[in-house]
């Protein structure tokens, strides 16, 4: 259980690297460890965040959670392996949480802090005392004891992997991290693991999680499969795919599929949803990341090829149009 901090931002008053004042929170929810750091403060150190309304009237209402939207657009993009957030919106002398995650939103009802004490103070200690996975975070990408970012990976018979079948993987470098709210949800890392065919060396693979729909006929690593099997040019070849699990919010010691599901169900959430469970896609890596060049030369002849490449493909439908 990790044991947090509330600090109270006064406007312009708290530092948030990188961004600018419009987007501070007025209220934070810190690491003990961060919160009696005398470092600026980054988005990357939040754990949860909330936003403060003099009153509470039909205006504020709206101006909050679209304020507290687009705000935990900036969360989710500077935490990978962060899927959702809860958020505190405080209007006057009433409370709500709302809670955010890829494909959705699900708020309480409007608490009156005077009339519920203990609502009010049942909200703080369970914010301020949840586990990691209750409050969004995916607790299979970690920090090591070595301060080095991993994944886990179930996967029976693979080299490194323990008697379960638990591969943890070494993320070198975050690729790509979605900056949308509603979507996949996809993050990619460039990650190294261990090469079957020599006992020293390691071989580059890459990570990608997205939240798919598990009803879909086709996921993304089947398809990545067949085009495989069929020798297609200029695919990744799959290594694995898995769908993610996490510790069941109710049942000690279960796992389940990471999603939201459950939550809405219990609920009773009337609006329609879609079903969404987080997977993850180890891969090779197909060529070089674009932002690696060597040199000046390197990127003008790769901007060159580009747009080449580009105008073989719109030429010919300009010209036969």
């Amino acid at each position: 259980m990790w044991m947090l901090r509330i600090w109270h931002a006064n406007g312009a008053m708290l530092p948030l690297k990188g961004l600018d004042v419009n987007h501070k929170p007025d209220l934070i929810l810190l690491p003990v460890s961060v919160a009696n750091s005398s470092e600026d403060l980054d988005w990357r150190d939040i754990i949860v965040f909330g936003e403060m309304k003099s009153k509470k009237v039909s205006d504020t209402l709206k101006k909050s959670y679209i304020e507290a939207a687009g705000k935990t657009v900036l969360l989710l993009y500077m935490q990978d392996g962060r899927h959702s957030a809860p958020c505190l919106q405080i209007l006057g002398h009433h409370i709500i949480i709302t809670f955010f995650d890829r494909g959705r939103s699900v708020s309480t009802m409007v608490f009156d802090i005077h009339e519920n004490p203990e609502v009010f103070l049942c909200i703080l200690l369970s914010l301020s005392t949840a586990s990691m996975a209750d409050i969004g975070f995916d607790e299979t990408v970690f920090w090591d004891g070595c301060k080095k970012k991993r994944a886990l990976v179930t996967w029976k018979g693979a080299s490194e992997s323990d008697d379960e079948g638990n591969l943890l993987l070494f993320l070198k470098q975050l690729i790509f991290i979605s900056d949308t709210l509603h979507g996949h949800g996809t993050m990619v890392w460039a990650t190294l693991m261990k090469d079957p065919t020599s006992q020293k060396s390691r071989r580059r693979v890459i990570i990608k999680d997205l939240w798919i729909d598990p009803l879909w006929r086709f996921t993304e690593g089947n398809l990545l499969a067949k085009l495989n099997n069929a020798n297609m040019e200029s695919v990744p070849p799959l290594i694995h795919e898995q769908q993610v699990q996490g510790p069941h919010p109710s049942h000690a010691g279960v796992e389940m599929n990471m999603s939201t599901h459950f939550l809405c169900t219990l609920l009773s959430y009337s609006h329609p949803y879609q079903l969404c469970i987080l997977s993850r896609l180890v891969t090779k890596p197909f060529g070089r990341l674009i932002m690696s060049f060597s040199s000046l030369a390197g990127l003008l002849v790769a901007f060159i090829d580009y747009v080449l490449s580009t105008s073989l493909l719109v030429l010919p439908y300009s010209s036969h149009h």
